[in-house]
């Protein structure tokens, strides 16, 4: 590649330490602690257990039969055959627990159903313990292994069951003679940087392994990883449950060199190196791609919280988390050192860069500077106890004031009060049970002294708050909030009032809430100062800032903002708190959340609906303005089509109309039918509207996908202001429905006279043909719109024309029975012996009703043929001739 480094793939055999067992090899243990030996919490621990936890069964595996197997294999999946020892936790002796290893693990794939075969472990990891274990059994004499998947039920089977192993098996880690770390592992990145910098790394550390061993070492684990093609994962030791597991070794003289080998351990260092430039939480499933089944994974006892078939989010599937990238690297600089650390962000940042642009030349000289933070970082795995703190009530105490962040990265919430909890209370608690958890978390609070406050707070951070049995002090709390009781606020909070009760279970309204609904300016700063949650939800999804918006509290929503409120936090139906003021018209809330960067644009799920939709919808024409002064598309409407030009039509909003117009919106932009702006304001009869949009360009013409056009559906629906408008403007008035029908026909069949005169002032063809030989003057006839029939007969249409089977007006208007259409064509001189195809005249198939009227003397006189404005006669005092 030009830089004198040969840049090795995986798998590729390579003249290197690639499969030197000495990889999987663990520093030699120290002599197995007795019982007696361990500290004293340890011992209290195991003489206060409960007989419902020391009696049911361990389960250990027997090493040698453990290593025979293809992978690992789930609790229930386990027979006699398989090798294992089961017996109460109370009858296994120092002996035996000194013949036991341990295994603490970050999982590589969350727990489906129960599928036969299926394992959480992946290949990679598997090939990594087995061979380190089977250093273990040749060089110690171990001869069991505990592993969670293996040896605690899974599925609800067994004579034990999940709870007690999450409760005893502290003791487990704490009294096993050895105890090996498996991290989760990601596939070396193919970036075409990555292993070109690594394999320089090895390279120079190999030069200068004969002056400093430390180098030889790390050299041969870096090649290692580059032969195999993964690099361990630094997540494990940001994880809730592998810290507890930690913590178990207290007491022992354990470096990292006697849980993890060297090839892992660099492998998170180097993880944690690329963390340490990235400052946000990172979704994974578990830990990163990698091979099957599936990749990252829960850390070790994590899935005992999870209810068979679910991952421990509660969904089924991979579990889904946050890595907390600047907790990983803060973990590991903080055993590395102030220098190390120093050396990590020096490495990162421009190592980022160069794999974001895919150039070696950014890479230039990194290898010297990683060569020196690996060769640190193997003096740290040689030297490091990496110990954490005795499960004491002090570090308890301050575990609770920062349990929801940093290294302490769960599956779930429930997952870091139950990681901890049997270090300090034996309880039979139900671990699905929020009310439960929270029961947990006081039982906590006490033992390590905290106040309510804290045990409130942390409550909150782990989404428990409205779960906390409400007592006095939140009663009064609450009733001071709504009334805007400021004192006595600050009493309750002082007391111990919990500020993220939700008082109805039925709407979870907080204290805050009803504060920021009320406009209480001061008490929401007491409130939002004692920790309530700024973005504490209603069952409907709606926040203080929601209500204070819509209540057009606009300094409560000014000081949420800046308290750091969520300023696109959602109801149920995705509406924001920008929505729900433009819903409701309050313009200065509206504004302010424009300026403080909320979504203009952020629609309603179901519909669509944005803030300028229901603006216009609600004729909340300052917000319109508003929000196209501020940059809203003002052309993005619902998922129907409707843009706000469109609903401003629809309505009649000829002032919001104009604004969306003022700014170009389009004109032509409408819903799936193919419906416009135009099209709506002419159906709905608003002529003002119809008037805008044509001296904004709007097509005239502009038809829906069955042809429709303004003009057409104005004239059926008889709105004669608007057909004026249009034909004014020089609408086509042939333009034709897709079934041929044209507006003169529509406006005939539905009676629309006035409509029809200013067609046939407009020369619209009157003798338009529809399928049948149907034309408006038939139409008319056969519904008896006599003044339809009237001023097409005046402007000069046949009034014996016939369809294709020969029949007339008369005959039509006969047909159904309409008295006062046959009166008129009878007294015009219609034709009433004119036949159809069939020979039939309209007096021989006229109903009952209009029968006789062909018997009458109703021929045309002087006048009605000069004149056939003439009133008919249709009394039925008229008689017939004799």
């Amino acid at each position: 590649m030009g830089c004198g480094a040969s840049v090795p793939k995986a798998g590729q055999q390579m003249p290197i330490q690639g499969e030197d067992s000495n990889q999987h090899s663990l520093a030699k243990l120290s002599e197995h602690k007795t019982l007696a030996t361990l500290p004293i919490w340890v011992n209290d621990l195991h003489n206060s257990m409960p007989s419902w936890l020391s009696q049911p069964p361990v389960r250990l595996i027997k090493l040698s039969k453990f290593l025979s197997w293809k992978q690992l294999k789930a609790y229930e999946d386990i027979t006699s055959v398989h090798g294992c020892l089961e017996l109460p936790y109370a009858e296994i002796t120092d002996e035996q627990w000194a013949q036991t290893v341990v295994v603490s693990w970050r999982w590589g794939a969350g727990k489906p159903v129960h599928r036969q075969g299926f394992s959480p472990m992946t290949d990679i990891q598997y090939q990594q313990l087995r061979k380190v274990l089977t250093g273990l059994l040749e060089d110690t004499g171990i001869q069991y292994v505990w592993i969670d998947w293996t040896c605690m039920p899974q599925y609800g089977g067994g004579s034990s069951n999940v709870m007690v192993e999450v409760m005893r098996s502290k003791l487990f880690y704490a009294r096993a003679r050895a105890m090996v770390v498996i991290p989760a592992y990601e596939a070396v990145p193919d970036d075409g940087v990555t292993r070109f910098v690594l394999s320089k790394t090895a390279r120079l550390l190999k030069d200068g392994a004969s002056r400093v061993p430390e180098r030889g070492l790390a050299a041969d684990a870096l090649n290692a990883i580059l032969y195999r093609g993964f690099i361990a994962s630094g997540s494990y030791f940001c994880r809730i449950w592998t810290l507890v597991e930690r913590m178990a070794r207290h007491g022992r003289t354990e470096l990292l060199c006697h849980w993890l080998t060297l090839e892992a351990w660099l492998g998170m260092v180097l993880d944690a190196m690329r963390c340490a430039t990235t400052n946000t939480a990172t979704a994974k499933s578990g830990g990163s791609s990698i091979s099957s089944p599936s990749s990252g994974g829960a850390a070790g006892i994590a899935a005992i919280a999870a209810a068979p078939g679910t991952s421990r989010n509660g969904s089924t599937g991979t579990a889904v988390e946050l890595e907390d990238n600047t907790a990983m690297a803060k973990v590991f600089k903080d055993i590395l050192g102030d220098e190390a650390g120093k050396l990590m962000d020096a490495i990162g940042a421009p190592w980022s860069a160069a794999v974001k642009v895919g150039s070696i030349h950014l890479a230039e000289g990194l290898e010297t500077k990683l060569a020196q933070l690996l060769e640190m970082a193997t003096v740290a795995w040689q030297t490091s106890s990496s110990m954490e703190d005795p499960p004491s009530k002090g570090w308890l105490l301050a575990y609770l004031d920062e349990a929801h962040q940093g290294r302490y990265q769960a599956s779930s919430n429930a997952d870091r009060i139950w990681a901890v909890y049997s270090y300090f209370c034996w309880k039979h608690l139900d671990h699905h049970e929020p009310r439960q958890v929270v029961e947990a978390l006081q039982d906590l609070g006490q033992v390590a002294g905290a106040s309510r406050v804290i045990t409130l707070r942390l409550a909150g951070k782990l989404d428990l708050a409205k779960f906390v049995p409400v007592d006095d002090r939140d009663e009064k709390l609450f009733r001071a909030a709504e009334v805007g009781d400021l004192d006595g606020v600050q009493a309750a909070i002082k007391a111990g009032g919990n500020v993220l009760m939700a008082k109805h279970a039925q709407d979870a309204a907080t204290p805050l809430f009803m504060a920021a609904q009320k406009g209480h300016l001061e008490v929401v700063r007491a409130l939002v100062g004692g920790g309530a949650a700024l973005d504490a939800a209603k069952t409907s999804g709606c926040t203080a800032l929601h209500i204070a918006a819509m209540s057009g509290h606009t300094e409560v929503v000014r000081y949420l903002l800046e308290a750091g409120a969520t300023k696109d936090s959602m109801f149920n139906d995705g509406a924001t708190p920008l929505y729900v003021a433009a819903e409701k018209g309050k313009v200065e809330p509206l504004k302010l959340l424009i300026r403080a960067g909320a979504d203009m644009n952020a629609p309603l799920k179901k519909d669509g609906h944005t803030p300028l939709c229901i603006a216009v919808l609600n004729h909340h024409a300052e917000c319109v303005g508003a929000l196209i002064r501020a940059g809203a598309d003002i052309n993005l409407g619902l998922k129907d089509g409707a843009t706000p030009l469109y609903l401003c039509a629809e309505k009649g909003f000829l002032d919001c109309m104009e604004l969306l117009l003022e700014a170009k919106a389009n004109t032509e932009l409408g819903m799936e039918s193919g419906a416009t702006p135009m099209y709506i304001a002419a159906q709905n009869n608003h002529p003002e509207c119809i008037k805008a949009l044509l001296n904004a360009g709007g097509n005239k013409n502009a038809a829906r996908r069955d042809k429709a056009t303004p003009l057409y559906i104005s004239s059926e629906r008889g709105h004669v202001e608007v057909v004026n408008v249009l034909l004014a403007a020089g609408a086509n008035v042939e333009c034709t429905f897709q079934s041929g029908a044209t507006p003169m026909y529509v406006a005939a069949q539905n009676n629309r006279v006035a409509v029809v005169k200013a067609l046939i002032a407009q020369k619209a063809n009157m003798l338009v043909r529809l399928r049948g030989g149907y034309t408006p003057i038939h139409s008319a006839a056969l519904a008896g719109h006599v003044d339809v029939i009237r001023a097409l007969v005046e402007a000069g249409v046949d009034k014996n024309l016939t369809l294709d089977d020969g029949a007339t007006p008369l005959y039509l208007a006969a047909e159904k029975g309409h008295a006062e259409a046959v009166t008129y064509l009878l007294r015009i001189g219609a034709d009433k012996n004119k036949a159809d195809s069939a020979g039939a005249r309209p007096v021989d198939i006229a109903k009952k009703n209009v029968a006789d009227l062909f018997r009458m003397d109703l021929a045309p006189s002087a006048n009605h043929e000069s004149n056939p404005k003439l009133t008919t006669c249709a009394s039925p005092t008229c008689r017939p001739t004799t």
